[in-house]
């Protein structure tokens, strides 16, 4: 700055502040030697005063039914710094009034003053308040008030109650009416108030709006379900939008009578089969029973988990041979990946026929098994036929059998009077059932075409059911000619020079209908130096271990044939052949064939309620399964897997066995105490002898004259007379004895004892068991060289025994245990070679 005088303004301001004296000070920095720095002391007096304002200019009230009123609040602030005295607030309109209308406001503060529009009639509102005060800003605040006022509705209601009486499962849909008598829109909501947790009681729609003058009907549907006799309270529940209107109940009463209810397979079927992998690139096959005709479509659910991290490390589904997609590739080295498969009506009908359903998941070469969790996981649901039962296509003298349910959704016991089809080649298995309320039952229908055309019936069933007295299925399927093969010639046979071959030539035709489908394989026998080289061999299976074991009787060597077996079951049979052997899983209801060559475990039946009893036909196609819990005998075809029932009504079938001609079939009805014959053209049942003391497993003599049967209570080897019943004890002092078979010759039993775990040789002429001291000869008074031990075996666990003791006397009553149950002692079968 030039040498004089220079004027600097300063700008002091007031805003913010609240009133009274503010100081401060300018400081000016020179370059003065002498003063660098001049100080200013400055003074600000403020003086405080009020500011007014509203939250909203306008309060717009709507629509205000006539006669009502409607309150909204308008908040007053005061800005300023000073107090804010409102001094009254004037209404253009009588009809609009406030409070309070006097009050004071501190700084930076609000009061809430509420504004009320109290129509007497019909009109419109448009005016405004006036708000006074001493804010320095707006003395004289406006705010505009709008709306306008109609009539209000007015609701009624009819009927003013509900009362019903039904049977368990019938239900009935009934109107309730609400008129609107008033002037403008009637809103309702409605709501059902009820007691427990099953809503019997519905409304149909939960929301209505009502025009003036007009009506609306709601749907009330009461439900009997599955209630048994017994009387239900509840209401009906409507809210308006009437002001000050309480909600209006309607009062609803349900008088249920206890009723059975029937129902044909509505609860969707699912099969679930889980199988843990422990190899590179695993591959796992799920059989997955079909209980039940299928109605349409099925859906897979399939569960991976492993190491699916990387695109290489993946899963191939497949069912039937036809690939339905890929899983993994999740992204992480060890996790899970889920897929939904979709099968249609006609893929699912076709791939089901012969009731399993084979479902294949492959892992592709790269995915290890490092992981904590490697499994496969499968899950099948469909919905069981409900209305058509479709047999398919089938050749002429075979069977094919179809199940469906018979739901009773009641409370009391559904009589089913009569099941019939009106077609011979259509057949229940059952005619006539009684079904106790919340229960259920399968019935099963078996096709037998006897003419190459197609077949179609209905089934009629016939009950007690007061709303449903009878039901029809329809029945479907074709016959077809089947095909005939003959052979020739009907033996190869030829003698060679070693290191020689010889080409010979099978010739094969088809005398049948249709075209005959066919696969060639060659089952071969090892042989030794001479026929008498082979070493006999008893077949024992292990219900702990899993297994199936081999004894050499000459020496008692002990080999093992096959892992992997769940709960192996005793009546292990040999087919003619000598190459397979077949054993029923008791637990998870599987008949299981045993490659004796390889140890291959391939279940061929499925769906068995705890088999124990087992036997072969003469030809070997067909085999009798002794189902325990399900007190009946079922054929199994093993060449297709189908099942049919021979005789039911049994009580804890055990052991069977069958006579050459494979006409009659003996059973063990293990907490019966009997042994009986079955006739297998008729399916008669004869006692032939009672009173036994645990009767377990059985075997005809040479001559097929009497038959050897094991007392697992008794401790006893019997004779059974099969003419007069007449029961001879052959060995006495056994062990819980379970298995059985005899030698070629018919003069040795091999037993199973249970408890000690040993396989005993019994002179059945003699009359007592060969463990391997010398023993006395009774018979003859002088003393006998005993038979070598044939295996004795020191229990896997002491005490075992004693607890599968007291297991076996405990479910003796309902389901006798068969001898696989002493978790880890053998069961014998016949002798395979």
């Amino acid at each position: 700055m030039a040498p004089g005088i220079t004027d600097v303004r300063t700008h002091p301001g007031a805003t913010g502040l609240e009133g009274g004296s503010y100081t401060g000070t300018v400081y000016v920095r020179t370059n003065d030697p002498q003063q660098p720095l001049v100080a200013h002391p400055v003074t600000l007096d403020v003086t405080p005063v009020p500011s007014i304002g509203v939250d909203s200019p306008v309060l717009d009230f709507g629509n205000v039914f006539a006669g009502f009123s409607r309150t909204l609040s308008l908040a007053v602030r005061n800005t300023g710094t000073d107090v804010l005295n409102v001094g009254g607030i004037d209404s253009a309109d009588p009809l609009v009034t406030v409070a309070p209308s006097v009050f004071s406001v501190p700084p930076r503060s609000s009061q809430t003053v509420s504004v009320t529009y109290a129509p007497l009639t019909t009109g419109t509102l448009s005016s405004n308040l006036v708000i006074h005060s001493d804010a320095d800003n707006n003395p004289a605040l406006t705010v505009a008030v709008l709306g306008f006022a109609t009539p209000p509705p007015q609701i009624v209601v009819g009927p003013e109650s509900l009362s019903e009486a039904l049977r368990t499962g019938a239900a009935v849909t009934r109107i309730l009416r609400i008129t609107n008598t008033g002037g403008s829109n009637l809103d309702v909501s409605l709501t059902v108030d009820l007691a427990g947790i099953v809503e019997w009681l519905g409304v149909t729609p939960a929301h209505q709006t009502i025009l003036p003058r007009e009506s609306a009907d709601i749907s009330v549907t009461l439900d009997a379900g599955d209630f048994g006799t017994t009387v239900l309270n509840g209401a009906v529940v409507i809210q308006t939008n009437i002001p000050g209107l309480a909600p209006l109940r309607v009062p609803v009463t349900l008088t249920v009578t206890g009723a059975p209810n029937i129902a044909i397979s509505d609860i969707p079927v699912v099969v679930l089969s889980q199988q843990t992998v422990s190899t590179f690139g695993a591959r796992t096959v799920h059989r997955l029973s079909i209980p039940l005709a299928p109605d349409a479509g099925a859906n897979l659910d399939v569960l991976v988990d492993g190491n699916f991290g990387t695109t290489l490390e993946n899963a191939q589904i497949s069912a039937e041979g036809v690939t339905l997609g890929v899983l993994g590739a999740t992204g992480s080295e060890c996790g899970s990946d889920a897929g939904k498969f979709s099968l249609d009506a006609a893929q699912f009908f076709g791939m089901s026929l012969d009731g399993i359903l084979e479902i294949t998941v492959q892992n592709s070469p790269y995915v290890d098994v490092f992981c904590q969790t490697n499994r496969h996981t499968v899950r099948l649901t469909y919905q069981g036929a409900r209305s058509l039962l479709d047999f398919g296509s089938l050749f002429i003298g075979l069977r094919r059998s179809l199940a469906f349910d018979i739901h009773n959704r009641g409370s009391e016991t559904l009589k089913i009077q009569s099941i019939a089809s009106d077609v011979a080649a259509f057949s229940p298995s059952a005619l006539a059932l009684n079904i106790p309320g919340r229960t259920d039952a399968t019935v099963t229908v078996t096709f037998s075409p006897s003419d190459p055309t197609p077949v179609t019936g209905t089934l009629s069933i016939l009950s007690n059911d007061p709303d449903t007295p009878a039901v029809s299925l329809g029945l479907r399927g074709q016959g077809l000619v089947a095909p005939v093969i003959r052979a020739q010639p009907v033996q190869l046979a030829t003698t060679l020079l070693k290191r020689t071959r010889e080409a010979q030539t099978l010739h094969l035709s088809n005398t049948g209908g249709n075209d005959l489908g066919f696969t060639v394989a060659l089952k071969t026998r090892p042989s030794g130096k001479e026929p008498a080289s082979c070493a006999p061999l008893a077949y024992l299976s292990e219900w702990r271990g899993g297994r199936m074991s081999a004894i050499d009787l000459h020496t008692g060597a002990t080999s093992i044939v096959s892992f992997g077996l769940h709960t192996p079951q005793e009546n292990v049979v040999i087919d003619a052949s000598g190459s397979t052997a077949y054993v029923n899983e008791s637990d998870p209801g599987t008949l299981a064939a045993i490659d004796l060559a390889t140890g291959t475990v391939t279940r061929v039946a499925f769906g068995f309620k705890f088999p124990v009893g087992l036997v072969l036909s003469p030809s070997g196609n067909t085999a009798y399964v002794g189902e325990s819990h399900g007190g009946q005998i079922t054929a199994v075809n093993l060449s297709t897997g189908e099942k049919i029932a021979v005789v039911t009504g049994l009580e804890s079938v055990d052991g069977m066995t069958l006579n050459t001609a494979g006409t009659s079939l003996y059973l063990c009805q293990r907490s019966a105490g009997v042994f009986a014959a079955v006739d297998l053209s008729t399916g008669a049942l004869t006692p032939i002898a009672t009173g036994l003391d645990g009767p377990g497993s059985a075997v005809l003599s040479g001559d097929q004259t009497k038959a050897y049967v094991t007392e697992s209570g008794g401790g006893r080897l019997v004779s059974i007379d099969l003419a007069s019943g007449q029961v001879h004890p052959s060995a006495i002092g056994l062990d819980s004895p379970q298995g059985l078979t005899l030698n070629g010759v018919g003069t040795t039993a091999y037993v199973a004892e249970l408890h000690r775990s040993d396989l005993t040789a019994i002179r059945v002429h003699l009359g007592f068991p060969d463990r391997g001291p010398d023993v006395g000869d009774p018979a003859a008074g002088r003393r006998h060289r005993p038979l070598r031990p044939v295996r004795q075996r020191r229990p896997v666990r002491r005490g075992l025994g004693d607890r599968h003791r007291d297991r076996q006397q405990r479910s003796d009553h309902a389901a006798p245990a068969g001898p696989g149950h002493s978790h880890g002692e053998p069961d014998l079968s016949g002798s395979g070679r």
